[in-house]
């Protein structure tokens, strides 16, 4: 399991995404809502799969706002394992066609 950017929608720059829509499929490694936004939760992860923590309904345990503590795969992390966002740092680079804050942080958009 990944972030697989190819099959990511994009608002700008930044990723879509929602904190509100359990997943309903899988792309690429990648928790999908039914509209085709990243699916993540605001809360702790309860396993692990490729190196990403995943929430009890199968979204990405995320933090908005989270400080980087670690990255793993080219993936920013908290320190309690959550996928570190950011939804209002400037984009400074590029991984894997992912966008990323100068913190580090995955640059997304507003959840939707």
């Amino acid at each position: 399991m990944g972030l697989c950017a190819s099959v990511l929608l994009f608002n700008g720059n930044r990723v879509r995404c929602s904190t509100s829509l359990p997943p309903q499929f899988v792309s690429g490694g990648t928790p999908m809502t039914s509209l085709g936004l990243l699916s993540l939760a605001l809360s702790a992860p309860v396993n692990a799969q490729g190196g990403l923590g995943f929430a009890a309904n199968g979204a990405i345990a995320a933090d908005i706002g989270g400080v980087v503590a670690t990255v793993s795969n080219g993936l920013p992390f908290t320190s309690a394992g959550r996928l570190a966002c950011d939804q209002v740092g400037a984009i400074a680079s590029y991984s894997g066609g992912l966008p990323f804050t100068a913190a580090g942080a995955l640059a997304i958009a507003a959840p939707e």
